[in-house]
């Protein structure tokens, strides 16, 4: 066979692999649940799919009921397992990971880490031979049952780093999260960064016009569980009240805390200051993002990993509020943000009172936020299965 032609083959083989590659997503949470993975899974595996990949999600029922659901979904054939088992919070689900044994696909893109989920689908995909992406999107953590969960924490983090080897290559949202998480640690040789994702173009048509500063509107978006520090944010609040700056805090989302969260806010006299709004739609979310002056995210441990929100607040052009813990500080740092000490409400009251009063251009805070496109960073993961299936 001539030498040209081999190039030629070559070249049509990976273009017929870039047309029709067989993606298997594994995730223990997917839409309608709500949270920084579910998002980061579904813009990922939509835009896959748009590139005419053949996407099948598999993953838990969460946001629906615990029964076993076959669906199409925006060109993504989505698979749910019932969920009903948990252990500190993490959902048992081996059943799921099964998925990696018996389906058909080319390469395994696995979200995690999440016992009996993550591990065992890496497992079985290298099993039958086929490549395996993992994107690591935060360290097990929980802020319940104390010391015990701390202890399991650390047991699973180091029997997780020997399964974390097994991926052929780990992605993490930032560098600064993955170097110091004791399960990646071993693996950064395998390292690739590629940060979670926004659509900037649907965030440009806010009015960026600059807002009366006799009042200022803080805003919070996220899960109302413990971690997310919103406990903090309510105290953070009061001592701004208490030195006399007209400060007002609206509070998007729903979960376990929301309860505690309303109890706190009446006790501190922040009723007519704090406004639980629940969840909203996107439309609201946008519209909220466009009249807030600083969004604020005070989480309080490695639980928080990336911080999605905050790149959409950057996007509409508003200022951000974080706690200085990795990964969080690093996406904050991109829209020229403020830090605060996590778990101090003093601390943070003071990066607040700073953020409000050194107010930038909205346009120079959110030219950073069109360079981290859903769409662009769909096309590095894709760049990534396309040589691991070549390869195979």
């Amino acid at each position: 066979m001539p030498k040209n032609w081999s190039h030629s083959i070559s070249f049509y083989t990976k273009q017929i692999l870039a047309l029709a590659l067989k993606i298997l997503e594994i995730c223990s949470c997917f839409p309608p649940s709500k949270g920084g993975v579910e998002r980061c899974v579904y813009e990922l595996s939509t835009r896959f799919a748009e590139r005419n990949h053949k996407v099948v999600v598999a993953t838990s029922s969460r946001g629906k009921k615990a029964k076993f659901h076959k669906e199409r979904i925006d060109k993504l054939d989505v698979i749910r397992f019932p969920e009903r088992f948990h252990i500190f919070e993490a959902p048992i689900l081996p059943t799921l990971s099964m998925t990696a044994l018996f389906a058909d696909y080319d390469v395994l893109h696995v979200h995690g880490m999440s016992p009996t989920i993550t591990d065992l689908s890496i497992f079985f995909a290298k099993l039958r031979g086929k490549p395996v992406v993992l994107t690591y999107h935060n360290d097990a953590e929980s802020d319940r049952w104390g010391r015990i969960a701390k202890v399991a924490a650390f047991v699973y983090s180091t029997l997780a780093s020997a399964v974390i080897r097994r991926a052929d290559v780990i992605v993490s949202s930032t560098r600064s999260y993955a170097e110091t998480s004791p399960a990646l640690k071993p693996s950064l040789d395998r390292l690739k960064v590629i940060p979670m994702g926004v659509d900037a173009e649907k965030y440009e048509q806010l009015d960026l016009t600059e807002k009366d500063d006799s009042e200022h509107d803080l805003l919070f978006v996220g899960q109302l569980k413990d971690y997310k520090g919103v406990e903090v944010l309510l105290e953070a609040i009061y001592y701004l009240r208490l030195e006399g700056h007209n400060v007002k805090l609206k509070v998007v989302g729903t979960g376990p805390e929301s309860g505690n969260l309303r109890r706190q806010a009446r006790l501190l006299g922040l009723e007519q200051d704090v406004l639980f709004l629940g969840n909203v739609s996107d439309t609201e979310l946008m519209e909220l993002y466009a009249t807030c002056d600083s969004l604020v995210l005070p989480s309080l441990n490695r639980r928080e990993a990336f911080g999605i929100v905050l790149l959409e607040a950057i996007a509409a052009g508003r200022n951000v509020v974080a706690s200085d813990i990795p990964g969080v500080n690093e996406v904050a740092s991109l829209g020229g943000g403020y830090l605060a000490r996590p778990n101090d409400a003093q601390s943070l009251a003071n990066s607040i009172l700073s953020s409000l009063q050194n107010k930038r251009h909205p346009e120079s805070i959110r030219m950073v936020a069109k360079e981290l496109s859903w769409d662009k960073l769909a096309a590095k993961y894709l760049s990534i299965f396309e040589e691991l299936v070549t390869k195979s």
